[in-house]
């Protein structure tokens, strides 16, 4: 509930946390465009597509077996603002708001 009431409604997000807060979100009041990581190896160019068709990302540090290190860069270049969630004792995740599609990097 915590991340629902830090993302606004009608926000695309791209959820990279282990466990996912899938339920939690669809369970609010709120609209959501949900996306999870991918299961299996795909393109830079379609990961690279379903990032930038996100505003947030739900990160918690797992970072995918699948695309690597990729997130993680994309993130540094294309933060505009963040807020944790949690404790370290309990769940805790980030959110990541991201600047302006037009104003994305793209990732080296």
């Amino acid at each position: 509930k915590n991340i629902s009431k830090n993302i606004p409604s009608n926000s695309k997000i791209f959820l990279s946390a282990i466990p996912s807060p899938y339920h939690g979100l669809f369970d609010t009041q709120n609209y959501y465009t949900l996306y999870q990581f991918p299961v299996y190896k795909i393109t830079t160019d379609d990961y690279d597509r379903l990032l930038n068709s996100s505003e947030y990302i739900v990160f918690n540090g797992i970072h995918d077996n699948i695309m690597g290190t990729y997130i993680i860069r994309y993130i540094k270049q294309n933060r505009e603002s963040s807020i944790s969630i949690g404790s370290m004792d309990q769940y805790s995740t980030e959110i990541i708001k991201l600047v302006p599609t037009d104003k994305r990097k793209k990732v080296i």
